[in-house]
């Protein structure tokens, strides 16, 4: 299925992004190009840490695509209101960059849905648990 390709794919690239941007502010705050320190520092680990939770997230959907589905919708849905304020701000060519990506992502993990029921009712991957639980 496209989607289940997809939507790790867009949560690899969000991550890319981020971990872009990170390096970014790290270099403005080296070369002395921020007006507060306090701030690029904030605003670097704040970005280093949803990077690593989204590469944590592409990885889930490849190893358990139930699992990675609802944090991914989450996280699109927590982006709406970022893509509203870009926009309310000039930024328009961000806006539309992070909007598509919005788009993207909540279609994919839409379309990725929940896998087949478990017939046993242990879910795959979960044989240490006792049976009937």
């Amino acid at each position: 299925m496209l989607a289940a390709r997809v939507a790790p794919a867009v949560a690899a690239l969000e991550a890319a992004v981020l971990a872009v941007l990170t390096v970014l502010v790290v270099v403005e705050l080296v070369l002395g190009r921020s007006s507060s320190v306090g701030s690029a520092l904030a605003e670097a680990v704040l970005s280093l840490v949803v990077a690593a939770g989204l590469a944590a997230l592409a990885v889930t959907w490849r190893r358990a695509p139930d699992r990675a589905r609802t944090p991914a919708l989450v996280w699109h849905v927590l982006l709406v209101p970022v893509v509203i304020s870009l926009f309310q701000s000039a930024q328009a060519l961000y806006g539309g960059l992070l909007a598509a990506a919005v788009l993207v992502g909540l279609v994919s993990a839409g379309a990725a849905g929940p896998s087949e029921p478990d017939p046993d009712g242990v879910a795959e991957g979960r044989e240490d648990e006792p049976e009937g639980h």
